[in-house]
């Protein structure tokens, strides 16, 4: 019959016993104990090197890093005349980019320098 186990000539399967099975409990028990202590040990640790070191000006802001000029690539004129382009034009998507740019870093952001005209 499925599902039932049969019994084999002069073998029987016993339960395992009660003593085994509370045995294997304390080995995990052990077991659980020393990792929960090693973790706190961790935690302790990196809580520790994690920590910020006293100084006199505690309170005081970290000093700013400096931050490079953004530079476009069209000046004002180029960047007006573009915008008036055709929407196909390459020199539009430039123009709008140029103004993406100056809404996002307004304070970065800075025109070409003029191009000095040579004399020949």
């Amino acid at each position: 019959m499925p599902g039932v186990e049969m019994e084999r000539k002069g073998e029987r399967t016993s339960p395992p016993s009660l003593d085994a099975a509370e045995e294997k409990i304390k080995q995990i028990e052990t077991w659980l104990d020393q990792l929960e202590k090693t973790v706190a040990q961790q935690n302790a640790t990196s809580t520790q090197s994690n920590l910020p070191q006293i100084n006199d000006d505690q309170n005081a802001p970290p000093p700013p890093q400096p931050q490079k000029p953004i530079v476009l690539p069209l000046t004002k004129t180029e960047i007006e005349v573009g915008l008036h382009k055709p929407i196909t034009s390459a020199i539009r998507w430039l123009a709008e980019w140029s103004i993406r740019m100056i809404k996002m870093y307004h304070n970065r952001v800075r025109y070409p320098a003029p191009a000095k005209a040579y004399a020949a």
